[in-house]
């Protein structure tokens, strides 16, 4: 008989030992989102212009595909205002001689 529980207590640490590892990657898949997660949303800082107190503006990495106007309505949603005028603004803020923007770029876009 004592065989018998032997055999049981060998399976049981086998299948303890197959499971230790899944629940180490399942914790590191979970960690590796939490972090990705946290370095996406970071790509966007409010900032204030250090000359006008009342100026806050977003910094925003430009990613593939991204356009002006696009940029000012994610950092403004709801923005109802001359968008030939933010087009404008964004160029002057951030020194651009064209509306052309490129990936990695940073823009300042004012959201107020």
């Amino acid at each position: 008989m004592s065989s018998g529980i032997n055999i049981e207590k060998r399976a049981a640490k086998r299948r303890v030992l197959r499971v230790k590892p899944l629940l180490i990657l399942a914790a590191l898949a979970v960690s590796i989102c939490f972090l990705m997660g946290a370095a996406l949303a970071s790509g966007t800082n409010a900032v204030k212009e250090s000359g006008k107190s009342d100026t806050e503006y977003v910094e925003i990495i430009v990613k593939k595909g991204d356009t002006i106007w696009g940029l000012v309505r994610e950092a403004r949603p709801g923005y109802r205002g001359n968008i030939q005028k933010a087009v404008y603004e964004i160029k002057q803020i951030n020194g651009l001689d064209s509306s052309v923007i490129y990936p990695g770029q940073i823009l300042k876009i004012p959201i107020n």
